[in-house]
């Protein structure tokens, strides 16, 4: 047996379906109309810590608000320790 990695998550919409390759940092969609079809989609790779930090200090420095508002960070943070506490019970 050969070692292979993979980090894959698979997200079912409404109108489509998203395969997301986070290993390899890409993203397809499948369309419900024909689902054989495999369409990449084009996706901007940055590190999403640096993003974050810099949006807040361009925030503070120009006396803005920041791009995601405390609320809406802190709604972030509670649906993904649920997605965690799901995934590990």
């Amino acid at each position: 047996l050969k070692d292979f990695k993979e980090r894959r998550i698979t997200v079912t919409a409404e109108k489509a379906i998203y395969d997301i390759d986070l290993l390899n940092k890409k993203l397809y969609l499948r369309d419900f109309n024909d689902l054989t079809k495999k369409e990449e989609v084009e996706v901007a790779t940055e590190d999403q810590l640096y993003s974050e930090l810099r949006n807040f200090m361009l925030s503070i420095q120009k006396d803005r608000d920041p791009e995601v508002s405390f609320e809406q960070g802190a709604a972030a943070i509670k649906t993904a320790e649920e997605v965690e506490r799901i995934a590990c019970s």
